[in-house]
């Protein structure tokens, strides 16, 4: 309710700021033509004219040339009028139209140039999109209605509110996501989240996450039935050309037990041990040291 108030009241201010901006233009439009009138005579002068559905650039031309003013037309001025003036001071008339019409009036000497108005403020990016993400710290639940969000954003946000260190790696700066995800602890709904937008989430000693991209070959597999921290494994299949023994490939899968620690599942045939090595370090996320040559 708290934020739908503030919106509303957002908008009343921009809305207000908006028509407050467009009079102050028009009085500041109205001075300088006032001021241009005390040496140009024409703007003095009395309308006595009538138009229905013409265009509003062959009026201006009209003007310009029954009062000797010098008036400088935007072609892309192309609207459509329909006005009467009877006994109406030219210089009236002019503001009247700025105002209706949306136009914008330049000044050099005696010269007038007319064009469309452009509000400066359509120029501005929108305001950021709200996230919509909220969380109870009364069961350290996490609720979430995402639909094309910034990673990057989300995962601040999570912090802020639960407290809960989240980093991001480059990789996924620029990657968006979808999901909704209802009172779940924050770990869960971080696992639902790499599930459901296809990245990986690693957890470090000092309980924070860690999100990162999948690697080349690399693909999620859930799991059914199986305690909160081992919702999914990261399996990685590198099929190859084949050693001596002929082709090979390698399924690695690194997942969680209940306790959080992570577990190894291997189904390799005819692939380089080394190689078996360094794709269970790169997915475990631990560093490892090779003294001598490994060969087999």
């Amino acid at each position: 309710m708290n934020k739908i108030i503030t919106a509303a009241i957002t908008f009343f201010l921009l809305l207000n700021f908006h028509d407050s901006l467009s009079q102050d233009r028009i009085k500041l439009l109205e001075q300088r033509l006032f001021d241009l009138s005390q040496n140009v005579s024409g703007l003095n002068q009395r309308v006595e004219t009538s138009v229905s559905n013409g265009s509003l650039k062959d009026f201006l031309s009209g003007i310009a040339s029954t009062h000797n003013l010098n008036f400088q037309v935007d072609p892309s001025i192309n609207q459509r009028i329909t006005v009467y003036f009877s006994d109406e001071k030219v210089l009236t008339v002019l503001v009247y139209l700025a105002r209706q019409y949306e136009l914008d009036y330049t000044f050099t000497g005696s010269i007038i140039s007319i064009s469309p108005y452009r509000n400066p403020l359509s120029n501005l990016p929108p305001p950021p999109k709200e996230l919509r993400i909220t969380y109870n710290p009364s069961i350290l639940a996490l609720t979430m209605d995402l639909q094309d969000d910034s990673l990057l954003n989300v995962a601040k946000r999570i912090t802020q509110i639960s407290g809960k260190n989240i980093v991001v790696l480059p990789e996924l700066y620029s990657r968006k996501i979808t999901a909704y995800i209802q009172n779940m602890p924050v770990e869960n709904a971080l696992e639902k989240l790499a599930i459901l937008n296809s990245f990986k989430l690693n957890k470090t000693n000092d309980d924070s996450y860690v999100l990162e991209a999948l690697k080349p070959g690399e693909e999620l597999v859930t799991h059914q039935n199986t305690p909160a921290n081992s919702n999914f494994s990261v399996r990685r299949t590198s099929p190859s050309g084949g050693g001596v023994g002929g082709p090979s490939s390698a399924s690695i899968n690194i997942g969680q037990d209940a306790t959080g620690k992570k577990t190894i599942t291997l189904n390799v045939v005819n692939s380089p041990i080394k190689e078996i090595i360094k794709n269970i370090a790169e997915q475990a996320g631990i560093s490892y040291f090779v003294y001598s040559e490994i060969n087999g």
